[in-house]
């Protein structure tokens, strides 16, 4: 969906330092105000993309990385015997090196879920930004 089948004009890229013959080091930057001016008008060109994307990376977080990590705390209580992790319970957990693993193979999970998510956003606003279409893949 680029921006010319939605019948609005392209953004018009800024030209690079290189392509005015000055030296690569002395493009004068965008500045803040001005991204986000260009950001929010190419976002609400088609927020309808965003929205499902927003709401499949929602789906994804519940249906694959949160069931993943409740999994894996409860094999942290399975493995140390707790009912649950408390703050005065906490050296316990510590004191068994496969809790530690399983709690560090959480925090991968964690963050590679949350990874996921940005990317997939960034490189869909990168996309529409720049003028391409999104597909699915």
């Amino acid at each position: 969906m680029g921006a010319t089948e939605l019948g609005d004009q392209q953004i018009a890229p800024q030209p690079s330092a290189r392509s005015v013959g000055m030296p690569v080091g002395t493009a004068k930057p965008m500045g803040i105000f001005r991204a986000i001016r260009t950001a929010h008008r190419t976002t609400w060109r088609s927020p309808q993309i965003y929205v499902l994307v927003v709401g499949a990376m929602q789906l994804f977080l519940l249906l694959i990385a949160v069931p993943m990590i409740r999994l894996l705390y409860q094999l942290v209580l399975a493995e140390t015997g707790l009912g649950s992790i408390a703050y005065d319970r906490i050296s316990h957990v510590l004191r068994n090196p496969l809790a530690d693993l399983t709690l560090l193979v959480i925090a991968v999970v964690a963050v590679v879920a949350i990874m996921v998510e940005l990317i997939t956003l960034f490189v869909l606003a990168s996309r529409h930004q720049d003028g391409d279409s999104t597909a699915l893949r």
